[in-house]
């Protein structure tokens, strides 16, 4: 899942593609992670100031570009499938985030899901709970959940995380400093919960210390039953495609290609392009 930041604007746009999502390494896709992701994680900006807003108009044309975009790509490339989530930044105020949610339910088909992103630091210690109005309603309007959490210790308090997890997201982005008790939680809702656990961003911006073999990919994928889609998070700012977290997973963790196939097969469940798009590509996974 790739998020696009524009600190101008009220929103973010992740593009959530179901088909790639779920590629083996064999392939290169246009979007390259799940996903279902950074979400798929998405980037953090660094900027110290919160995000600007910008007059509905302007965002909603942003957005249009994006579907024209989109639009364009499947006409000619019809066997891939991508949608988009918006994103809500941690240092947006309540009118900007809900403008964010309106958008959203304004476009069904093609906005999926919402995400939480944004400077870990900003509403530490469960303040994110400001944001539990609209991604319950976002919820209960059917659109697909995921959120970056326990991205670093600044955003991994047990009152944060508690919250996160009380709006019973589809997905969880990164998972990298959060405590006994929420991995806990996770396992036990491992039918309902897919982990975006993206590799190379992780490292190469530091947010693990002890490189690719230490990843808590292998600590993840130990816990029986809980599903985990590859991420990048993003290609861009790393320059390691989708086909690349796969290559990285199979070496550092002695992976092979029954295995590779297996994990690429996993988020099938947890996309958020509904049933068709999920049973389409069972039939591509399983030939």
């Amino acid at each position: 899942m790739i998020t696009i930041s524009k600190p101008s604007s009220p929103s973010s746009a992740n593009t959530s593609t179901p088909s790639s999502q779920t590629n083996p390494p064999s392939s290169t896709p246009l979007h390259p992670s799940s996903n279902p992701s950074s979400k798929t994680a998405s980037s953090t900006s660094n900027s110290a100031q919160p995000p600007a807003s910008t007059p509905p108009s302007s965002t909603t044309q942003y957005i249009s570009i994006l579907l024209n975009t989109i639009s364009s790509f499947e006409t000619s490339n019809p066997s891939l499938h991508t949608r988009l989530i918006l994103s809500i930044d941690r240092r947006h105020d309540f009118t900007t985030a809900s403008s964010i949610l309106d958008l959203a339910l304004s476009l069904p088909g093609n906005i999926v899901g919402l995400d939480l992103c944004g400077d870990p630091a900003a509403r530490p210690n469960g303040e994110v709970a400001l944001f539990t109005p609209l991604f319950e309603k976002a919820r209960e309007a059917g659109l697909g959940i995921t959120v970056h959490f326990a991205e670093a210790e600044s955003s991994a308090s047990p009152e944060e995380l508690k919250t996160l997890l009380s709006w019973r997201p589809h997905r969880l982005g990164h998972v990298i400093c959060e405590d006994v008790d929420t991995k806990r939680e996770i396992a036990l809702r491992k039918d309902e919960l897919c982990l975006e656990l993206c590799l190379s961003c992780n490292v190469h911006a530091g947010m693990v210390k002890s490189g690719f073999e230490g990843h808590h990919f292998g600590e993840w994928r130990a816990v029986e039953g809980v599903k985990v889609s590859l991420g990048t998070d993003d290609v861009g700012i790393f320059g390691s495609p989708l086909s690349n977290e796969y290559r990285l997973v199979a070496q550092h963790f002695r992976l092979d290609k029954s295995q590779i196939c297996a994990l690429a097969r996993e988020p099938i469940d947890h996309i958020f392009g509904g049933e068709l798009e999920k049973e389409r590509l069972r039939q591509i996974m399983w030939p």
